[in-house]
């Protein structure tokens, strides 16, 4: 009978490697290992010149806040906060502040009254445009207008109504849009400063 042959001197013969072959590449391995940790350099704040580091040199979630204890306003750029950057719950409104110093007074009205002038009725068939106005007195301000219109309204189509202050008026401009046959009246106002 033969002797069975051991597992390990197998695995050997198989792989032609002889036990100091293996014992040498082991070495080696702890070799390169032992190296590759003797060269790994940790580098300090002190080591680094001010401003040269950005928030890509730093590692997500890296820094807490003993980290970062010493900053004040002054080490963050305007603008670069967002609300995303904080946490639910840390950032909280403050109170309103105290009321600034009341405003200077501003000049006094220099108009005593407000008078409405009427233009001229203007009718509006079928298919016309018109733009009547309404015209201030000189030395009063027109401040604010508009048109009253009678008959048939379903026909009223306004393209402007509106101040004219260079000419101290008020104008506008409707058409009959022919919904009906009907003609209808359109008169101007104008309201003006005295």
């Amino acid at each position: 009978m033969t002797a069975k042959p051991n597992k390990r001197s197998t695995l050997f013969s198989r792989l032609k490697l002889s036990p100091a072959t293996v014992l040498a590449a082991l070495a080696l391995f702890v070799a390169l290992d032992g190296s590759a940790t003797a060269t790994t350099v940790a580098i300090t704040g002190k080591q680094v010149k001010n401003g040269t580091l950005t928030g890509a040199d730093v590692k997500k979630e890296s820094l807490t806040g003993k980290d970062v204890r010493n900053l004040t306003g002054k080490d963050i750029r305007r603008g670069t906060l967002r609300a995303a950057h904080f946490r639910a719950g840390e950032l909280v409104a403050s109170a309103p502040g105290a009321q600034g110093p009341q405003g200077e007074a501003g000049p006094a009205a220099t108009f005593g009254t407000i008078v409405r002038r009427l233009g001229e009725p203007s009718i509006v068939t079928p298919g016309a445009t018109v733009s009547p106005g309404a015209s201030c007195l000189p030395g009063e301000p027109a401040i604010a207008g508009g048109f009253r219109s009678r008959g048939d309204l379903t026909s009223v189509q306004v393209l402007d109504n509106a101040l004219l202050p260079d000419d101290n008026a008020w104008l506008v401009i409707v058409r009959h849009n022919g919904a009906n046959l009907q003609p209808f009246t359109v008169t101007t106002h104008v309201f003006c400063a005295s």
